[in-house]
């Protein structure tokens, strides 16, 4: 039975009869590495509770980016190299983590400069 109806629902695709349109969620750092500030972007398909945040490679928050809900769009978060508490982080490897409501997760690995 599931095998007929995905054989039928692939058949609606190829006819032009149905047609599926994939949004996904998308994340970027740039520039990677960076000496001063980076921009964090993204790319929301739905309004969506979106948590963006820094991390050290122990998993340790460092600094939280935005931590809200998200009308669909497209987002740029500067961002200053700087820890929640204004301390400057050191140069070193570091990870900016995306969660859209635990639907969609994205993970980058960036690297702060001397």
């Amino acid at each position: 039975m599931r095998k007929s109806i995905i054989i039928a629902l692939i058949g609606l695709v190829a006819s032009g009869l149905l047609a599926i349109t994939v949004t996904l969620f998308k994340m970027d750092v740039s520039p990677n590495p960076f000496k001063v500030s980076t921009m964090i972007s993204c790319e929301i398909p739905q309004d969506s509770f979106v948590n963006i945040v820094v991390t050290d490679k122990e998993e340790r928050v460092l600094k939280n980016i935005v931590n809200k809900v998200l009308p669909k769009g497209i987002y740029n978060f500067s961002w200053d190299g700087t820890n929640n508490d204004g301390v400057r982080l050191t140069p070193n490897t570091y990870i900016v983590e995306m969660n859209s409501e635990g639907r969609f997760t994205s993970v980058k690995k960036f690297v702060i400069l001397k």
